[in-house]
């Protein structure tokens, strides 16, 4: 049985070493020398939650959540949006062109992670399900084939449909719905082009309460043991 590289989902129990980190609010603001995915985040969820921050669809998701970490990190890491993965390694065969998120370090090429989000608002729960496990095979991909040190995939709804429902068939709804762990081959649920997402490590969605009828969720990928090892080698 293959091997699945243990991830650390965001949630009460689970996820970032210890106790859920405390949020900060946008009247403090440490300033910060390496990039802490799990705290920073987190912190920026946490401003969403207490509306001190407003999203209101993808972009202005990726936006303030950028905005938030340009004014958190100090040189020499920095921010970009949507940075096309080629710039990295050319000819790599990935899922996606381009990277909603990129924190890297300008004197230290190796140090960089990435961060895919998820906010739907239309509806689509099956597919934008399918697009969640798809970007968790992105960071897989940006993690083992192109050498980020890792990856955070975070999703936001206000839909209750991707958080709760009936479960019905082996689908992607028992990852959103029930917990079922996020692992192997994945097919896609709907249309007639199919589709196939192939996971390397399992995960597990814990939905969070962000206020109102809104949740969120945070999953941390990893490289792979494997690619760990060459790293520490090398």
């Amino acid at each position: 049985m293959p091997h699945r590289a243990p991830s650390r989902t965001v949630g009460r129990g689970a996820g970032c070493k210890g106790p859920l980190p405390r949020y900060h609010s946008l009247g403090y603001h440490p300033l910060v020398s390496d990039f802490d995915g799990c705290q920073l985040i987190n912190d920026f969820f946490g401003l969403i939650r207490s509306g001190e921050v407003e999203a209101y669809n993808e972009i202005s998701l990726q936006h303030e959540l950028g905005y938030f970490l340009r004014n958190r990190l100090t040189t020499p890491l920095v921010v970009e949006f949507e940075r096309p993965a080629n710039y990295f390694v050319h000819g790599s065969r990935l899922l996606k062109k381009e990277i909603d998120i990129v924190v890297r370090s300008r004197t230290t090429p190796e140090r960089r992670w990435a961060i895919e989000l998820k906010f739907p608002r239309n509806g689509q729960v099956p597919e934008q399900m399918f697009a969640a496990c798809k970007d968790l095979q992105f960071l897989e991909q940006l993690c083992d084939q192109i050498g980020f040190e890792g990856g955070w995939f975070a999703m936001l709804t206000d839909d209750p449909l991707f958080y709760r429902g009936p479960l019905p068939g082996p689908d992607v709804y028992p990852f959103f719905r029930a917990g079922a762990p996020i692992q192997g081959a994945i097919k896609k649920p709907t249309g007639t082009e199919p589709g196939t997402v192939s996971l390397r490590g399992t995960y597990n969605v814990n939905w969070l309460d962000s206020g109102g009828a809104r949740r969120f969720a945070l999953i941390e990928v990893s490289p792979s043991p494997a690619k760990s090892g060459e790293g520490a080698g090398g």
